[in-house]
């Protein structure tokens, strides 16, 4: 759950963000309790903020699993958000169909991403409709009338995929190798998984257990994935980011875009 925070002055932390640090911090007061009937390989949707430092509220993204009539695919739908300069908006939504494996890896999806000016526009210009498709380690991409195909050495995962497959995996699951399609755009290859055990987190007068997976790779800089007892994703963290279960993430984030653009426009009235 968040909570309505003042604006700070920025200050040098001096240390690497955690779960604990951005509790102290006031990014977030409790994590949402876990549904009794959440299960990893079942149906879901977790919306998490996008915080980042300076920044606060940037964002927001939503994952959503729901299971096929075949049990070795799902599909996974990915809503985001994320607030640029002066109120501007880029969104992503992609729709995955995706095998079941330790990690899981996109068979074919669809995937649109869109810009908005600060008065909330559309720029026709930025955006970006394709649909692709692995088959036999070749990856076809369809953009209108332009096709292109290239020969891939194994079947990448991708970024939200591994959101998904972390849910799954045992707290001492043995680390695990694979490529990577990151955002389903940039490959990257030779990316490395590996649990971190379990640590008892201190927040909000409270001690709560949580376990964690760190992946690292060549191109890519390092997250960490935090997971409570019930398996459920409840932060994942990269450098300045920070990414949070909360279920007002909506609704947070569009209370800083809508103050980003008020700021943007009380600017331009004062310079015209």
């Amino acid at each position: 759950m968040s909570k309505k925070r003042n604006r700070k002055k920025s200050e040098i932390i001096g240390s690497p963000l955690t779960p604990e640090l951005l509790n102290k911090l006031g990014v977030f007061n409790v994590l949402p309790d876990t549904p009794k009937d959440f299960r990893p390989e079942g149906s879901w949707t977790n919306h998490y903020r996008i915080w980042a430092c300076k920044s606060e509220d940037v964002g927001y993204l939503r994952l959503q699993r729901r299971k096929s009539s075949s049990d070795n695919k799902f599909t996974l739908n990915v809503h985001q958000e994320l607030a640029g300069a002066e109120g501007s908006v880029s969104k992503i939504d992609v729709e995955i169909s995706c095998m079941y494996e330790q990690i899981s890896f996109p068979v074919k999806w669809k995937y649109k991403s869109s810009f908005m000016d600060p008065q909330g526009n559309p720029v026709e210009q930025l955006g970006l409709q394709e649909e692709s498709s692995i088959s036999n380690n070749v990856l076809t991409i369809s953009r209108g009338n332009q096709v292109i195909k290239r020969k891939l050495s194994s079947e990448p995962t991708c970024n939200w995929c591994i959101c998904e497959s972390v849910q799954r995996l045992t707290k001492n699951n043995k680390p695990l190798a694979f490529d990577m399609l990151d955002d389903l755009t940039v490959l990257k290859t030779n990316q490395h998984l590996s649990g971190q055990g379990i640590s008892t987190i201190s927040f909000s007068n409270r001690k709560i257990p949580l376990y964690s997976f760190v992946h690292i790779g060549a191109g890519n800089l390092p997250f960490e994935y935090w997971l409570d007892e019930r398996h459920r994703l409840v932060m994942f963290i990269s450098m300045d980011k920070a990414y949070i279960l909360d279920d007002e993430a909506e609704n947070v984030y569009l209370d800083f875009l809508n103050h980003e653009r008020k700021s943007f426009l009380s600017r331009s009235r004062k310079v015209s």
